[in-house]
């Protein structure tokens, strides 16, 4: 695939052409999360009968910028959009285009939008140069902010891998060798992670893992609490079924229960190795100071 060097230039329109909404695909994302209050915004403007700007894709109908346009079209059970058809393009420049697209437009990306892009570009493979020009091409932001933000989340993506290397040392039994081939990183940040370098040992080891899987449990909280707060709201407005959502919230209970059957196995693995028992250790309370024996 091409590596995208120099500035985009402005490409020609090849033509316009209505096209089923199903055909569209969202391939790339340049923003965290849909804005709800933006595709009500579309969907206000569409039953108005005002003009809305076309979707624009490529021949090959890859989304290159329109999404809360397309979600407004689908929620309004529309099955058609019409598009400006550009050319094919590989998933780096559709990436930027998107990018500049949304940067040009009324409502710009966010600094975590950005970010977002940012990181997906370079773990595709774009070097930290490329993606310097690249991004400052596309947004028109300075050079020195651009670079300061590339080189944040290039030492955020490291230590996610370092993260992920030492926490599948402790799940999956690897030397930091192993586990360090099998992220991509250096041996010496994996041991320097786990034996805390002028830190006490045992507290960087913790803290990693930790914020690792805090990190996690957290998006996928986040994540959840979304989907059901929108299936919430389509109930209210008889959009989906009850049976849909208790349905929903049963298979959500059973997935909480399996985690939490996870985690029982995890310490009973934990209490054979260690020769503890969580258990029994949490039933015997520890007596007061000071408390008289009856």
């Amino acid at each position: 695939m091409k590596k995208l060097e120099g500035k985009l230039e402005r490409l020609p329109v090849l033509r316009k052409e209505k096209f089923p909404l199903s055909e569209i695909e969202d391939t790339v994302f340049v923003r965290v999360n849909l804005d709800e209050e933006r595709v009500s915004f579309f969907m206000r403007l569409y039953e108005a009968g005002a003009s809305v700007p076309p979707l624009e894709i490529t021949e090959d109908k890859q989304m290159i910028e329109g999404r809360h346009r397309k979600a407004a079209l689908v929620r309004m059970g529309l099955s058609e959009a019409a598009c400006n058809v550009y050319r094919k393009m590989g998933r780096e420049e559709l990436t930027l285009r998107a990018l500049a697209a949304n940067f040009g437009g009324s409502q710009p990306p966010t600094q975590a939008d950005i970010n977002y892009t940012i990181k997906q570009l370079l773990e595709g493979g774009m070097t930290r140069l490329g993606a310097i020009r690249n991004v400052k091409d596309a947004t028109g932001l300075p050079i020195n902010l651009v670079k300061r933000t590339v080189d944040v989340i290039l030492l955020r993506i490291k230590t996610e891998k370092v993260n992920e290397a030492v926490i599948a040392m402790v799940e999956d039994d690897l030397t930091a060798a192993a586990a360090a081939k099998k992220f991509g990183v250096e041996v010496v940040d994996v041991k320097s992670a786990l034996t805390g370098k002028k830190r006490n040992p045992d507290k960087n080891d913790f803290e990693s893992i930790k914020n690792a899987l805090t990190s996690r449990f957290r998006s996928l909280s986040a994540a959840n609490a979304k989907a059901f707060g929108s299936l919430m709201g389509q109930l209210v407005e008889k959009e989906v079924s009850a049976d849909l959502v208790g349905q929903s919230l049963k298979h959500y209970g059973q997935l909480v229960k399996r985690m939490t059957h996870n985690h029982d196995e995890l310490q009973k693995r934990f209490d054979a190795i260690t020769g503890k028992d969580s258990k029994k250790e949490k039933k015997e309370a520890p007596v007061k100071s000071g408390s008289k024996k009856k």
